[in-house]
């Protein structure tokens, strides 16, 4: 795991930070369980980037057991594992 003192995290801060205006509400693909997400880049800070997504009706129902609140926790889980 890394902290904020580590040199990958101060450098991609540092980058980002200096291209804030640049990459602000672009679009960024990353592939998780070979899939294909799309996040958009909704901010920009010190402290972190605040990524956008959107999940489809359909895809939150087949990745749960019912519950609304079991689905949108099982497919922010799928993203973040």
């Amino acid at each position: 795991m890394y902290s904020e003192s580590d040199s990958a995290v101060i450098e991609l801060k540092n980058t980002a930070l200096r291209n804030k205006k640049h990459i602000k509400y672009k679009t960024i693909l990353a592939t998780i369980d070979d899939k294909n997400i799309s996040f958009k880049v909704m901010g920009v800070g010190q402290k972190s980037i605040r990524l956008d997504v959107y999940f489809r009706y359909e895809d939150i129902l087949e990745n749960s057991d019912g519950s609304i609140e079991s689905m949108l926790l099982q497919m922010i889980n799928k993203v973040y594992d």
